[in-house]
């Protein structure tokens, strides 16, 4: 899980994921990938109502996924 991290947004949209506070990315790349997202205004990202899930990253499989409290099985 040290491994990944979770940053707001992601090229090549670069929208924001207000359900779960970002997006799950390996460490390696999420400097590089924060900066391809500066500066850059979404031209069309799609409208999302929820509720905030505070995430974390964690490694499953090889990937990085955002994983919730809830799947813990934590309230």
């Amino acid at each position: 899980d040290a491994d990944c991290v979770m940053i707001p947004r992601t090229p090549p949209e670069c929208c924001d994921n207000p359900c779960r506070g970002g997006v799950a990315v390996p460490r390696a790349d999420a400097e590089r990938l924060g900066r391809a997202c500066q500066g850059v205004r979404p031209a069309h990202c799609p409208a999302i109502a929820c509720a905030l899930e505070e995430s974390y990253a964690a490694c499953a499989e090889g990937r990085c996924v955002a994983r919730s409290e809830r799947q813990l099985g934590r309230p």
